[in-house]
């Protein structure tokens, strides 16, 4: 009984190789492109005029996207701590390595700079929001936007075991916990 389960299996595949080996046969097969000379030529010309085509001002980004598909075969990105390491593999099969540093967080682009924040908290201890602006702003110092110290950026910068200046709405106040 055993023979004759793997006996019908068997002849069931074989009828499927058969089916499929006839599908293959009635698929029209792709035919090779010969290029002529002159056709050969002018696709030579092209790659040698890549850089100029490239840069043209005439040359679209969208256009630019399938000439680098032709180029490139894969792209591989590694994340570090500190940089994103990217490698080109070219349909030439070499290999391009570049490291990047790595973008900084939004986060950490509008973080104030902890040398200023230290002098907020110190001058926190015993200075009013207005007062801290006041000395400040002769200085010149600028927040991490780029921004002259006001007293709503003075009151945003956490001093105080974290705790802000002052709570929002709230006039000056002393931070002296």
């Amino acid at each position: 009984m055993v023979t004759r389960t793997l006996e019908r299996a068997w002849e069931e595949k074989l009828r499927e190789l058969e089916r499929i080996e006839r599908e293959y046969q009635t698929h029209p097969r792709p035919k090779l492109l010969t290029l002529t000379e002159p056709e050969r030529q002018r696709i030579l010309d092209l790659a040698k005029d890549l850089p100029a085509l490239w840069n043209a001002e005439t040359t679209t980004n969208p256009e630019r996207k399938p000439l680098l598909r032709l180029l490139i075969k894969d792209v591989t990105l590694k994340r570090k701590p500190r940089s994103i390491d990217i490698t080109t593999r070219w349909q030439t099969e070499a290999v391009t390595r570049l490291a990047i540093e790595r973008p900084r967080r939004v986060c950490e682009t509008r973080k104030t700079d902890p040398q200023f924040a230290r002098q907020i908290r110190r001058l926190a201890k015993t200075h009013t929001d207005r007062q801290i602006v006041q000395i400040l702003h002769p200085k010149g110092l600028r927040s991490a936007m780029g921004r002259s110290f006001t007293m709503s950026i003075v009151k945003k910068i956490p001093t105080c075991a974290g705790r802000n200046l002052a709570p929002a709405g709230s006039g000056p106040m002393l931070c002296a916990e």
